[in-house]
């Protein structure tokens, strides 16, 4: 629970955690969107194939993992990729813990 005595509001984690895991993985989704130069950004979402679009290889593999490891402070591994088929599944294995740990 958090509560700003200023304001006068009292706001429950699990609130908190809807709407700043919310706008954390439409700011993943834009960040991967603004790697790509082949594919519709407008058509990511939480349920794309990222192995499928069309720019994935070796490098763009290693390209998203720095940026999620600058993005989010986090250490990306081949496993990571290996573990995960949608860009919500990498979201949830690789930024939301580190995440978490800052709330």
């Amino acid at each position: 629970e958090y509560t700003n005595d200023e304001l006068g509001v009292t706001v429950r984690l699990d609130e908190m955690d809807v709407y700043s895991m919310g706008g954390a993985k439409n700011r993943f989704v834009q960040l991967v969107a603004d790697m790509l130069y082949r594919t519709d950004r407008e058509s990511l979402n939480l349920e794309t194939l990222y192995k499928s679009l069309e720019e994935w290889n070796y490098l763009f593999e290693v390209s998203l993992a720095m940026m999620l490891e600058e993005e989010y402070q986090v250490e990306v591994t081949p496993e990571d990729f290996d573990c995960t088929r949608t860009l919500g599944e990498l979201f949830h294995r690789v930024c939301e813990p580190s995440l978490a740990d800052k709330n």
